[in-house]
């Protein structure tokens, strides 16, 4: 739920909700979008008193669309298969008009179908995009392994998506594997980027750590700690007992 409370956001990497015979698996957004997987193409669904409206229907221009990202009338949509994400105007009556789309990481050893990305946000000012890319297990057995996030800039104005920089999370201060499969990212009140590594491959391997957005859309790591998890997935931070927020993640084992 996004901090104004009004937005929920039920993301699936093959596995999801079917809406009243609507078809595909889907990708929910309450208030605004719906993410069809099956046909790549993105749904607008207006949330009435007793039910949802459709109210478009546009192509993402890519395969398995994942997740969404919503920033005042500027969407966001991230096609898993062919590793591109796809911008769109949000009109007031609930109309898309596509921008851009961009391949993520053009990287000739892990960039393409082996790159999975898995989750996107906007930052906090709303004039950059970050993706997490999965990097499949075809990738983690590369002898040069590498682990990337996506910086770009999107034009709050415009949607025109530019600027894509690949960060190698594991180069950073040498983490190698311990910063393996960037899946879900969520974006802190500080502004900071944190990001759930799933490590897969690695039993009870996996970490969460802090990013900020530094020049020329880099990284720098300024939190990094194992959780106790195996494969973690998508996160979300809820209020605790204490001032501040707490973090919370979801894995497997």
């Amino acid at each position: 739920v996004l901090p104004d409370g009004d937005l929920l956001f039920v993301t699936n990497s093959g596995l999801g909700l079917n809406l009243s015979g609507l078809g595909g698996l889907l990708s929910l957004q309450l208030g605004s979008i719906i993410n069809d997987v099956t046909s790549g193409s993105v749904s607008v669904f207006k949330i009435e008193p007793n039910g949802l409206v459709l109210k478009d229907v546009k192509p993402t221009n890519g395969i398995n669309p994942v997740t969404v990202a919503r920033r005042g009338n500027l969407v966001v949509v991230v096609n898993e298969k062919n590793n591109s994400v796809q911008s769109y105007k949000l009109s007031s009556d609930y109309k898309l008009t596509p921008v851009s789309n961009v391949v993520l990481n053009t990287n000739v050893t892990h960039g393409g179908v082996l790159a999975h990305p898995a989750d996107i946000i906007f930052n906090k000012a709303g004039n950059k995009i970050v993706v997490a890319e999965r990097q499949y297990p075809a990738a983690l057995a590369l002898p040069d392994q590498a682990y990337f996030i996506d910086v770009a800039d999107i034009n709050p104005s415009t949607g025109v998506i530019s600027n894509v920089v690949n960060n190698d999370v594991g180069a950073i201060l040498n983490a190698k594997g311990l910063a393996a499969e960037p899946f879900g990212l969520l974006l802190a009140e500080s502004g900071a980027v944190v990001v759930t590594h799933g490590r897969y491959e690695v039993p009870y391997g996996s970490y969460e750590a802090t990013y900020e957005i530094t020049e020329g859309n880099t990284l720098a790591r300024t939190s990094f700690i194992a959780s106790g998890g195996w494969d973690d997935c998508w996160s979300t931070a809820v209020a605790s007992t204490v001032p501040g927020k707490m973090h919370a993640c979801g894995h497997d084992g």
